[in-house]
């Protein structure tokens, strides 16, 4: 039975001898991942300009020529007319706008945040724990051959999350701690399937959702410090992230070596399915 101290003891242990190296790999990720995605972003930024722009133009002459026709006819039901048209003309195009705002945000991060700062930074610190891990493993996603069959798994998790979560918000919080181990299952093994990575991670969770949100918030002291931090410092405090995210990752990674040995031992995964690293 695994305890929040023993996690973190263990993971304080590992991270004595490479700590820094690690900080050095969580910063580099995210700075690739962050310049990535933040192109991505601007470039829809300016395609949803470009729409609102459009709109403005076609329900402003709407409403314009609605407008002189309602007061040549002195009727004020073409000016309620007009007024009714330029209000469902921003509710489509904020729809519009929100739609494509999710879907970019899907595919950034279904090809890049979640195989490389997610699936690629779970697998450094994995092989970490018996050896010195390096960029290549950060890289894990593309040197195995897998990288197609990763992006796959990790657009049906963000999928999943994005539709539960739409329904209703407590019901995607439930589904996140279901599907919690799904990016350390394919850190591990990259060519597992889709429907055996969720079903072992699902079945596995069984009485460990509550256990793991406990030790996600045991590292609630450590962010609102960061955070009066990076406040009090104009926005310098928010470096010490980089020196809080080894460790947190690094706990989850001896919280994932638990819980994958109650699935080898309960028969929710084979040998063959989680093969080690």
């Amino acid at each position: 039975m695994w305890t929040n101290e023993l996690l973190k003891n263990n993971a304080k242990a590992c991270l004595k001898n490479y700590y820094w190296y690690a900080v050095l790999y969580c910063f580099l990720t995210y700075l690739v991942t962050s310049t990535i995605s933040g192109v991505v972003m601007s470039v829809l930024s300016g395609i949803t300009s470009v729409i609102g722009t459009i709109f403005s133009a076609v329900f402003g002459i709407s409403s314009t020529a609605l407008g002189a026709a309602g007061e040549e006819a002195g009727s004020d039901a073409m000016m309620v007319g007009a007024g009714i048209g330029m209000v469902l003309g921003m509710i489509v195009l904020y729809a519009i706008v929100y739609i494509l705002t999710l879907a970019v945000s899907l595919v950034v991060s279904t090809f890049v945040n979640m195989p490389f700062n997610i699936v690629g930074l779970n697998r450094y610190f994995m092989v970490s724990r018996t050896r010195k891990g390096d960029i290549n493993d950060i890289l894990f996603p593309i040197k195995s051959k897998q990288y197609k069959n990763i992006a796959k798994i990790s657009f049906f998790y963000n999928l999943y999350i994005i539709l539960w979560t739409l329904l209703f918000v407590v019901p995607g919080i439930i589904k996140s701690y279901e599907y919690f181990l799904v990016p350390y299952i394919i850190a591990e093994n990259p060519s597992i399937s889709k429907d055996r990575a969720f079903e072992i991670s699902k079945k596995t969770m069984e009485g460990e959702k509550m256990n793991t949100f406990i030790l996600q918030l045991s590292f609630i002291g450590w962010s609102l410090l960061l955070c009066l931090a990076t406040l009090m410092t104009f926005g310098l405090g928010a470096l010490g992230a980089y020196c809080l995210v080894p460790y947190m990752n690094a706990t989850f990674v001896e919280l994932y070596t638990c819980l994958r040995e109650k699935a080898l031992t309960n028969g929710y995964a084979t040998p063959e399915e989680l093969i080690g690293y």
